[in-house]
């Protein structure tokens, strides 16, 4: 009996062990998945916290960078940008104008030259339509959106070559900005400039435009003034906006123009040189308080851009110019010149693509016969295509100008 009493408390004994090292082994392992969890979270807690020092960091050189940039005036990009806008935007109106049975919306600004005047693209005024014309027009106001008030005005005169309407206030505007005057020609390439508008209902324009100008004075092709060429789509933009740089100059504005044939309408900026001699030669003839067109003198031919076959051609030199393509029966150079023969400058001013060259085109516009002596003349320098070897030679004439509307409506210019 005791024998058996022993063996049974031996087993006894030894399932207890046996339990008791489960336990023990439970606790261990549960030990261990929470020293594992604590582990985990404990690197992910460094984890965290070195992202979050990364992220500082990296906040800290881009807070830094942005006020090193903002404490150099010479780079103050933002500032400069503010501060054009601000000193620009009060001089930028609305026009709003009555002619026939539409009405046409565009932008408009101020200048002070020599009077109070307010600028914009003939586009604004006129239809590119023969339905309408000036005669047509019946009311032009101007909203001035800081005292947000419209005022009655009167077209002064029209250019319908380069696309400028001049307008006046009828009743004086005590208060009034005007944009100051800059010379486009001297537009940097590469520069970054901007452009305001007025036209709030149209979902294709912006209130304010960055752009970046490729091309100072660049002739797009043989039927239109110099224009400035700039990186964005110009149809997106406003016709009568207003072009300025970063020293808050105009330097150009939007407008809509057609070639000397009277076919292609395309936008452009023009530049602000030509603004200031249409407003000039419009004053010049203004009176009795009617409306005036600024008329041009021609020399009555026709005319095509040299390529680049011409130039190889020659042979000797770089020619760069325009080569006539026709001469009307009334021109003066009907005697002198023929089909092919390539005019290089008018009056020493170099002819055709590039920086030192200048739209032949501008340059004949230019030409007032009202304030400028001589103007029913000038020189131009001819290479003749009949030389043997071509071109080689050149000679300058004296030819007098014409003026017939009939020769610009049949793309004489």
């Amino acid at each position: 009996m005791s024998s058996v009493r022993r063996g049974s408390r031996f087993r006894s004994a030894s399932k207890q062990v046996i339990k008791n090292l489960n336990e023990a082994k439970e606790e261990t392992s549960t030990t261990l998945r929470v020293i594992k969890k604590k582990k985990e979270e404990l690197n992910n807690v460094i984890h965290v916290e070195e992202i979050r020092d990364n992220v500082t960091d990296i906040i800290s050189n881009i807070s830094g960078t942005v006020t090193d940039i903002i404490n150099l005036p010479t780079n103050n990009i933002l500032k400069s940008y503010s501060d054009v806008y601000e000193s620009c935007i009060n001089a930028i109106v609305m026009i709003i104008t009555y002619v026939g049975e539409e009405v046409i919306n565009g932008t408009g600004y101020f200048v002070h030259y020599p009077e109070n005047l307010i600028i914009t693209s003939l586009s604004n005024i006129v239809p590119y339509n023969k339905k309408y014309n000036i005669d047509n027009v019946t009311r032009v106001v101007c909203h001035i959106i800081p005292e947000n008030k419209i005022y009655e005005c009167t077209c002064v005169g029209i250019d319908f070559i380069n696309g400028i309407a001049v307008l006046k206030p009828i009743n004086t505007i005590s208060k009034s900005e005007h944009l100051k005057w800059g010379n486009g020609t001297n537009a940097i390439i590469g520069e970054h400039i901007m452009s305001f508008n007025r036209v709030s209902s149209s979902e294709q324009t912006t209130p304010l435009l960055s752009c970046i100008v490729t091309h100072n004075h660049y002739q797009a092709n043989s039927g239109i003034p110099e224009t400035i060429l700039l990186n964005n789509d110009l149809t997106m933009i406003c016709d009568g906006q207003p072009v300025v740089n970063m020293s808050s100059q105009l330097i150009g504005m939007i407008v809509t123009l057609k070639n000397i044939n009277n076919q292609t309408i395309q936008k452009s900026c023009i530049n602000s040189n030509i603004i200031v001699n249409s407003i000039k030669r419009i004053l010049s003839s203004y009176k009795d308080n009617k409306s005036v067109s600024i008329v041009y003198m021609q020399l009555g031919i026709k005319y095509e851009q040299v390529t680049f076959n011409d130039i190889v051609d020659t042979g000797y030199e770089i020619i760069n110019g325009i080569k006539i393509t026709s001469v009307h029966k009334k021109s003066n150079l009907k005697k002198q010149v023929k089909e092919g023969d390539i005019i290089t400058h008018m009056n020493d001013i170099k002819i055709g693509n590039g920086d030192d060259h200048h739209s032949f085109t501008t340059l004949i516009n230019v030409i007032d016969p009202n304030t400028l002596e001589n103007a029913d003349s000038v020189y131009i320098t001819l290479r003749t295509c009949d030389q043997k070897p071509a071109f080689k030679t050149s000679e300058t004439l004296k030819v007098k100008l014409i003026n017939d509307t009939r020769l610009t409506a049949s793309g004489y210019v």
